[in-house]
C-alpha cells in the first residue's frame, strides 16, 4: 500500500459505484493510477466539495505524486508546483477544519520531509498557539478528544527529528548546527508556554540549552522537571551531566548514584 500522510477514513455514506469515494482513491493510490485518482477526486468535488475528507485525499495526491518524481532531494520546478499544490489545498482545509490536529501534523511532517525547517517550526509554535486558544481539546482523525498527550508526544518526535540534522564538529556546532539549535530551542519554548507542566517540555529546554553550552540554565529548567519527577532517568542523566560540565563533581556523583539504584526508570 502507498504512504498516506493521514489515515483515509472510509466514509460509507458518500459511495459511488458501491464503493466509497476514499476507498476509490486509495485503490487507485495503491495501483499508482493517478488519471484514476484524479477521477476519483472530480467526482467527489462534485458530491462533497467541503468534505474533509476530500481535502486529505487531495493532499496524498500531490504529495506522493512529489514523492515518486522526486529522486534527488533538491526541488525541481515539477516538485515546487506539486509541493506548492498540495499545500494550498493542506491550508485551506486546515482554514475550514481548524481543530483537526491530523492536518497540522501532515503538514509538519512533510515540510520536515523537504527540509523547510524554519516553515516547520513556524508551523510547530501555531500548532501550539491554537492548542492553548481550544484547550488542547483536538479532533484526530475524526475523533474529538484531549489532546495534550498527542501534542507532547509529536513536539518530542519533531524536535528529535531536528536533533537528527545536527553534525558536530568536534565538541561545538558549525553554522547550521547552531541554526537548527535555534530551531530546536524555539520548538521548546512553544512546548513549555503550552504546557507549563509537562516534565518533556522542561527537559526540552533543559537539552536545548545543553546543546548551546549554557550549562547553568540548562539546570534550572532540569531541576524544575526533576522536582515534579524525581525519578525520571533522562532528567536526572542530564543533570548529572550538566553538573558534571559545571564542575559540580559532588552533585554529579550524588546523581550518578541516584541513577544507578534506581534503574532507568522514567516516569
Amino acid at each position: 500500500m502507498k504512504r498516506l500522510f493521514f489515515i483515509i477514513a472510509i466514509v460509507a455514506s458518500l459511495t459511488v459505484r458501491g464503493q466509497s469515494y476514499p476507498a476509490q482513491f486509495q485503490a487507485a493510490l495503491d495501483k499508482g493510477d493517478t488519471r484514476a485518482q484524479r477521477v476519483v477526486l472530480a467526482d467527489w468535488q462534485l458530491a462533497a466539495p467541503n468534505d474533509v475528507e476530500l481535502y486529505i485525499a487531495r493532499w496524498n495526491y500531490y504529495v506522493n505524486g512529489f514523492m515518486e518524481e522526486d529522486q534527488t532531494g533538491d526541488l525541481s520546478a515539477k516538485d515546487r508546483t506539486l509541493v506548492d499544490s498540495g499545500f494550498a489545498v493542506i491550508d485551506e482545509a486546515i482554514e475550514l477544519y481548524p481543530d483537526r490536529l491530523d492536518l497540522r501534523f501532515g503538514k509538519i511532517y512533510f515540510l520536515g520531509q523537504i527540509q523547510q525547517w524554519d516553515d516547520f517550526v513556524e508551523e510547530i509554535e501555531k500548532t501550539l498557539a491554537y492548542s492553548v486558544q481550544i484547550g488542547h481539546r483536538w479532533n484526530f482523525n475524526g475523533v474529538l478528544g484531549e489532546g495534550k498527550s498527542i501534542m507532547t508526544e509529536g513536539m518530542m518526535d519533531y524536535q528529535w527529528d531536528m536533533y537528527g540534522q545536527i553534525e558536530m564538529v568536534g565538541d561545538s556546532l558549525n553554522a547550521e548546527g547552531r541554526a537548527m539549535a535555534e530551531r530546536i530551542g524555539r520548538v521548546a519554548r512553544a512546548t513549555l508556554r503550552a504546557f507549563p507542566s509537562d516534565v518533556e517540555a522542561m527537559n526540552a529546554m533543559g537539552l536545548y540549552y545543553m546543546l548551546v553550552k549554557d550549562y547553568a540554565e540548562a539546570v534550572r529548567f532540569l531541576l524544575r522537571a526533576e522536582k515534579i519527577a524525581p525519578t525520571h532517568s533522562a532528567v536526572l542523566g542530564n543533570l548529572e551531566e550538566c553538573y558534571a560540565r559545571l564542575g559540580k563533581k559532588k552533585e554529579a556523583a550524588e546523581l550518578r548514584k541516584r541513577i544507578e539504584k534506581q534503574g532507568s526508570v522514567i516516569d
